[in-house]
């Protein structure tokens, strides 16, 4: 029988309270649910999106697609995604920024990050505890982002949720990870 050492037990407990506090903030900012009468401003950031065609083009010339199969291609030893190698996973997001960014004068404005070992603060306002670490994010520069604030003294920090476009979460499969947990972090990126 294989048990986890104290270490990594007493690790989960702290990501398990965290998680509990950040829950409990979340649920209180979004308060109940809206309803909005005018509806039609929601597809407005989505006017865009690729179309399955294009998305299906793009995957049967990816070198990173399984296409018989429909699944991303792992590395040869996926087991180091659990132990947080996500060096070959974070070679798969560029070639899709570049293929699918339309903005050809602005390609240089969105770059993949590996982030997991980085401790984004929610807020200034917020206790440095509540922070997260998604697997990778998108990080962008242009008039709608802005570098993370940082105390005076230390080191700028080159990523935040302020220069943030996308959180990307990677977990291998038969990590015991509710759903309700993956939503908490969900919100979590998207505030």
């Amino acid at each position: 029988m294989r048990t986890r050492s104290s270490t990594k037990q007493a690790e989960a407990a702290l990501v398990d309270e965290t998680l509990t506090e950040q829950r409990y903030l979340i649920v209180q900012e979004l308060g109940a649910g809206l309803e909005l009468e005018d509806t039609s401003f929601s597809g407005s950031p989505h006017h865009d999106l690729a179309s399955d065609s294009a998305i299906d083009g793009f995957l049967k010339k990816s070198p990173f697609y399984n296409v018989m199969q429909r699944r991303w291609k792992l590395p040869w030893n996926y087991t180091k995604l659990l132990y947080g190698d996500f060096i070959p996973h974070s070679a798969t997001f560029p070639p899709i920024l570049r293929h699918f960014w339309r903005n050809k004068s602005a390609q240089g404005t969105r770059r993949v990050v590996d982030t997991h070992n980085t401790n984004l603060q929610h807020s200034k306002a917020d206790s440095p505890s509540l922070n997260s670490r998604p697997s990778l994010v998108i990080r962008a520069e242009g008039p709608s982002f802005q570098l993370p604030d940082t105390e005076p003294g230390q080191k700028p920090a080159q990523v935040g949720f302020s220069n943030v476009a996308a959180c990307i979460e990677l977990q291998a499969e038969g990590n015991d990870f509710p759903a309700s947990e993956q939503l908490v972090r969900a919100a979590i990126y998207a505030k």
